[in-house]
Parts: structure tokens; C-alpha cells; sequence
């Protein structure tokens, strides 16, 4: 015997009735939809106002007053203290990625290497490598960046 067999039959589903929705089911439909749609593009307007006037506040200090365009206009702009932000922030990140910026960020991390190693090593307890069976210290290895040196072990 098939277990489908054993089944009930699939009685068949009734449509459900018709209801006539009234104008202030429609209108109360209408508002909520509209309302799921405005707000978040509202939010988003808020959120840009609030970020934008932010930086503004935050670069103005920053720019001379005869630079300022309130200074040749009868009303304030704002965004300029944020399209300053940005190109002071693309000229660092110029500067940085060229031999100049290269330069500086090297003598950055060599000087505070050199603090480090000669202020710092004083108090800190030098590494000790434990005896491993199987484990024999072939050479030293030299990263990418001195002045660190790693061990390279061999089996």
C-alpha cells in the first residue's frame, strides 16, 4: 500500500470573500505608503544637512577670511568648508603617495624605531628561543621592512 494512499483528499480552497475597502481604509493606506517611502529619503537629506554643516564648522576656523565666500556673497555657502576638506584631503594623500610623502613616512618610522629599540629595549625582557626537538635554526630571514629580523627554522 502507497502512503499517499493513506492521505485525505485535498479538499479545494474557497476564495475569500470580497471586501470593499472604504475611502478611509484608502486614505489611511495611501499615507502609510507614502510615509514608508518619504522617510528614509528625508532622513537621508537630515543626515547630509547635519554631516556637510558639520565640516564646515569643523574647516572654517581653517580658512582665511578673504577666502570665505560669505566674504564677495550676501548669504552663506554651504559645502565649501566640506569641498575644502576634500582637496586637502586628496593633496595629503598626493603628497603621500610620492617620493616626498615616501621620504617623510620613512624617516617617520625609522625615528620611532630608533626610539623604540633605544629607549624601550632597556625594560623589555630580550626574546628567548626554547629548545624544540626536531627544530634547527638554519638562518635568519629579513622582512620587507628593517630593521626587524625573524628566524627561520628548518625540520
Amino acid at each position: 500500500m502507497n502512503p499517499r494512499d493513506q492521505l485525505p483528499p485535498i479538499m479545494p480552497v474557497e476564495p475569500a470573500p470580497e471586501t470593499h475597502h472604504g475611502i478611509m481604509a484608502r486614505f489611511r493606506n495611501y499615507f502609510l505608503t507614502g510615509l514608508v517611502v518619504a522617510g528614509p529619503i528625508a532622513i537621508t537629506f537630515y543626515l547630509t544637512w547635519w554631516f556637510v554643516t558639520w565640516v564646515d564648522g569643523l574647516v572654517r576656523p581653517f580658512v582665511p577670511i578673504a577666502y570665505r565666500p560669505e566674504t564677495y556673497l550676501p548669504f552663506g555657502l554651504p559645502g565649501s568648508g566640506l569641498i575644502v576638506a576634500v582637496v586637502a584631503l586628496t593633496l595629503l594623500g598626493f603628497l603621500t603617495a610620492n617620493l616626498i610623502g615616501r621620504t617623510l613616512v620613512d624617516l617617520g618610522e625609522s625615528l620611532l624605531g630608533r626610539l623604540l629599540r633605544d629607549h624601550l629595549g632597556e625594560f623589555l625582557p630580550r626574546p628567548v628561543i626554547p629548545h624544540v626537538s626536531g627544530i634547527r635554526l638554519t638562518h635568519q630571514c629579513k622582512p620587507p621592512y628593517a630593521p626587524s629580523y625573524a628566524l627561520r627554522g628548518a625540520l
